[in-house]
């Protein structure tokens, strides 16, 4: 069944909220391996990675562990193949003589991974009145932001879901294969540490007839909220094809053609004009990247270098912008992710 954003699979009829700890992993390359030239949802393209998946999972239900298999799959909607999808994890799901819980995320926002909410439903409709034992719950994945060789993971999305829920973390080869610890402690990223004033003097912002603002992603760095804070009595014009004669004060986004520059100060007869980049670090990047996904708002890849072109086309100088994290207009819920590690 899908409820709220969720696609949930369970090989029992009747729920059981008798569990206090958790043992949950994740599905791709962890419980099972696609095998090659298979789509994803292909429901006969998959074998277990390890042989002793089946015991071992069973031997954790035996010591009263509610046992789930958490994914992100944000793909299938899109590619509007949930339907067969499903049938792959109930086909899974049929080697399992014990119960087991599927979850999958099925849209970029709260559930989705490294955030906590499929976590949280488990608790919520699985977990005697809510008390989970933490200390001997854990999560088993293969994203652990590895970079090393055998493994080069896709992502740390699996160890940082572990911290965010406050619970252990294995790697697929720890757990199964009893392999030495191959995984680093997550590198902490402490969003608050930006809480602090703007460094430049504002005072002169007045004075702009229009303005420019560059940033190192196409969308979601933090441009709009920067525009809105510092420059309240401007007009945010996208699309500077459309320029009009008028007097309004505007502000444009990401404008690299110079004839188009040039056009836009001959035709407005501008004066006073900045030029705003915003100079944030690959990993405040990354932060901005996942909320946005988290938050539901679509994210676009980086941009490098995005200012050096505009500083060859005209002498005005650029003032590089510090990131500064402010969550004022934030939603309670948007406030709960923006404090986890993504």
């Amino acid at each position: 069944m899908i409820l709220d954003n969720l696609l949930i699979v369970k090989n029992y009829d009747k729920d059981f909220k008798k569990y206090v700890k958790i043992a949950a992993f994740d599905l791709d390359n962890t419980i099972i391996n696609n095998l090659p030239n298979r789509a994803a949802e292909d429901e006969r393209g998959w074998v277990f990675r390890y042989k002793n998946v089946i015991s071992k999972m069973n031997n954790l239900h035996t010591e009263g562990y509610l046992v789930a298999i958490l994914s992100n799959q944000s793909g299938l909607i899109l590619a509007g193949t949930v339907s067969k999808f499903k049938r792959k994890i109930k086909r899974i799901m049929k080697n399992f003589n014990f119960p087991v819980i599927f979850i999958a995320a099925l849209y970029k926002d709260f559930y989705r991974k490294p955030s906590i909410g499929m976590f949280k439903f488990l608790i919520e409709y699985h977990i005697l009145d809510g008390n989970i034992d933490y200390k001997n719950s854990f999560y088993v994945g293969d994203a652990a932001g590895r970079s090393h060789l055998p493994f080069n993971d896709h992502s740390d999305c699996d160890i940082k879901f572990a911290y965010n829920a406050n619970i252990e973390f294995y790697t697929p080869e720890e757990f199964f294969d009893e392999q030495p610890k191959s995984h680093k402690n997550i590198e902490f990223f402490k969003i608050d540490s930006y809480r602090n004033e703007i460094s430049f003097d504002t005072k002169n912002f007045i004075n702009f007839d229009i303005v420019f603002v560059y940033g190192n992603a196409v969308k979601y760095c933090g441009k709009t909220h920067f525009s809105k804070k510092y420059f309240q009595n401007f007009s945010i014009l996208r699309n500077p094809q459309g320029i009009s004669k008028t007097n309004e004060k505007i502000i444009f986004f990401d404008v690299y053609d110079e004839n188009l520059i040039k056009k836009v100060i001959r035709n407005r007869k501008i004066q006073n004009i900045g030029v705003f980049h915003l100079s944030y670090d690959k990993k405040v990047l990354k932060y901005l990247k996942r909320l946005g996904e988290l938050s539901g708002k679509k994210s676009e890849s980086l941009i490098e270098n995005c200012n050096e072109n505009f500083s060859s086309f005209f002498d005005i100088p650029i003032i590089s912008v510090p990131f500064i994290f402010d969550d004022t207009d934030f939603s309670p819920e948007l406030r709960k992710i923006s404090q986890l590690q993504l």
